[in-house]
């Protein structure tokens, strides 16, 4: 399977990017699209465990706005660490 996937909705238009880096079958990083076809979000996986732990919100322009991490996998930083 390649590393890149583009899903596509009924009427052709993207709905999500997937990145699967390591190539064990599960993507990393999904880029989900809104229905004007501008990406919305960012879904991140950053420790490989198959579990989405860091989302990233993009305004209109397609800027970051916001981050999102799993309290579950975060360290006294507040930066992603080991669980």
């Amino acid at each position: 399977r390649d590393e890149y996937q583009i899903l596509y909705g009924p009427e052709g238009q993207v709905q999500r990017l997937l990145r699967d880096a390591d190539g064990d079958g599960v993507a990393e990083v999904v880029v989900v699209f809104g229905s004007d076809g501008k990406p919305e979000r960012g879904e991140i996986d950053t420790d490989g465990d198959g579990v989405v732990d860091r989302w990233e919100y993009l305004d209109s322009a397609g800027g970051l706005e916001a981050i999102g991490l799993s309290r579950f996998n975060i360290d006294t930083a507040g930066e992603p660490g080991p669980e």
